[in-house]
């Protein structure tokens, strides 16, 4: 998997944060931060990220967060 700019963005915010994000709250940080990217990016982003393995999908909190060791992929 291409890391592409906005997939770094997205990890490196969920490295950063301590609580697990929705996709919503990727969004907005993101954006708070002058990160310009859209909803569907995010989304986007995120499905690639899961299906590489290096995010997990927390569906009882309905959140994201970087995967055990992800700091070492890419």
């Amino acid at each position: 998997m291409r890391l592409s700019r906005q997939r770094r963005m997205v990890l490196e915010l969920l490295w950063d944060e301590k609580d697990h994000l929705s996709a919503r709250d990727i969004f907005e940080k993101l954006n708070a931060k002058g990160r310009n990217i859209g909803h569907t990016s995010v989304y986007q982003n995120l499905e690639a990220l899961q299906s590489a393995g290096v995010i997990a999908t927390l569906k009882h909190f309905a959140g994201y967060s970087a995967a055990r060791g992800a700091r070492n992929h890419g």
